[in-house]
């Protein structure tokens, strides 16, 4: 967008058919945050990306931390293709291009729900739908919702949570620095960021 980085960021590149470079934009955007938007060396953002997350998470807790800095960064555009995404996986429709690029941030439930009439005859339908990013002992929350779009509202809410529990610091450290509004790991989420919410559905999830 016109802005000059603080430091030069690593993109992995390919080569097409006649031999021009290119890449793809998750690569951009997945290096842009990984550098805290240019303001780490890629020195740091190697020791950073091996430290920052709990060892042995059950999810792809990376590609989930694009979702929240979109969030942060009010980048509507992000979450809402990021959120259609889901929604087509959650109706199990066929994936649209570029869906892999976002975090695909809902599991269908093995609980019978208001999906593909489920169950026949269902007066006050409803959905439920877990959330793909999990906690401890791999715990994956179960939400429901009157619509679609609301259980998969409440399965990024709880994304966000499962995120930030999941920091590579001590249960007390992580309690300090959610009160303090900063995680000194992800400094690319502002201190508006952590709201009263947020922070106790992130300790929660711990």
């Amino acid at each position: 967008e016109g802005e000059t980085l603080d430091y030069r960021v690593e993109v992995n590149i390919q080569y097409d058919e006649q031999g021009q470079p290119f890449t793809t934009l998750g690569r951009v955007t997945r290096a842009l945050v990984d550098s805290a938007y240019g303001t780490m060396s890629h020195h740091d953002v190697v020791a950073t990306r091996e430290e920052r997350w709990l060892p042995d998470l059950k999810f792809d807790v990376g590609k989930a931390y694009r979702l929240l800095v979109a969030l942060a960064k009010g980048d509507d555009d992000y979450v809402e293709e990021a959120k259609r995404a889901a929604r087509r996986a959650a109706l199990k429709e066929d994936a649209e291009a570029g869906d892999e690029m976002y975090y695909t941030f809902v599991q269908r439930s093995n609980f019978l729900s208001g999906f593909e009439d489920e169950i026949p005859y269902m007066k006050n339908r409803f959905y439920l739908l877990k959330s793909a990013a999990a906690g401890p002992g791999n715990t994956h929350w179960l939400h429901f919702g009157r619509t679609v779009d609301e259980a998969i509202e409440k399965c990024l809410q709880q994304t966000v949570a499962c995120v930030l529990a999941a920091i590579n610091v001590t249960d007390g450290e992580l309690k300090r620095q959610l009160k303090a509004g900063r995680l000194e790991k992800l400094p690319e989420l502002r201190k508006d960021f952590f709201t009263k919410k947020r922070v106790e559905e992130a300790r929660r999830a711990r």
